[in-house]
């Protein structure tokens, strides 16, 4: 099977592109401070905790049609604004979020029926797992698994009143319209477009640390989890 990558719902296929991943197996650099102190020897080394994003890159060749291929190339890409998603058959199993804002070159051959690119995206850190968009509903207290070392921050649907305790870090829902998002990653509290940070008492969001979680329910009619599993 050919390989191929997708990008914000359109893949490299319906281009007929032919993909080659250079680096689809790295990693990113984590974020260090460095300073320097007088009269000491070596740099003091500060730990953000933090990744730096990360340059994905694929080779692609267009075997036919170049010019007006490489225009809906360019269209598909650059029209594109902010982070989506991508993945590959490299890594069938993860995906990461993307963005494409760079010029486009080609290197033509054969008297300009084929072309050569260099796509590179400038990706979140995190590679995701497709199990971590896989849901788990909790109606009594339970626990859930990371199966990284990562710890994650998950998407939480909380329905009814009470106390949902997720490890050590309690969260108190004081009133609710059915239900209540709780969205680690975008630090928001909502339920749809509203947003619903007024109701909810915490003084942190949660995070689901690699190993085994307790969530502990209290008042609480059942809790949804996506838990969002990344690696590097």
């Amino acid at each position: 099977m050919l390989n191929h990558f997708t990008y914000n719902g359109h893949s490299t296929g319906e281009f007929g592109l032919l993909v080659s991943g250079a680096n689809i197996y790295g990693s990113p650099s984590r974020v260090v401070e460095k300073v320097q102190i007088p009269y000491r020897n070596g740099d003091l080394l500060i730990d953000t905790g933090v990744y730096n994003n990360y340059i994905l890159t694929y080779e692609v060749s267009i075997i036919d049609n170049t010019k007006a291929t490489a225009q809906e190339i360019s269209e598909w890409l650059l029209s594109s604004r902010g982070y989506n998603r991508l993945e590959d058959t490299y890594v069938p199993d993860q995906f990461r979020m993307a963005s494409y804002y760079n010029q486009l070159d080609y290197t033509l051959t054969s008297l300009n029926r084929f072309g050569r690119a260099t796509i590179s995206f400038d990706c979140k850190p995190q590679k995701y797992l497709k199990t971590g968009e896989t849901t788990t509903t909790l109606t009594t207290s339970g626990t859930i698994t990371n199966p990284t070392q990562n710890a994650s921050k998950p998407l939480i649907r909380v329905y009814g009143t009470g106390t949902l305790t997720v490890n050590d870090l309690e969260i108190t829902i004081n009133s609710v319209d059915e239900y209540v998002d709780i969205d680690s990653e975008r630090m928001q509290v909502f339920k749809g477009s509203v947003n619903k940070g007024s109701t909810v008492s915490m003084t942190d969001f949660p995070e689901l640390v690699g190993g085994e979680n307790t969530l502990t329910l209290s008042g609480l009619t059942r809790v949804i989890i996506t838990p969002r599993w990344w690696r590097l």
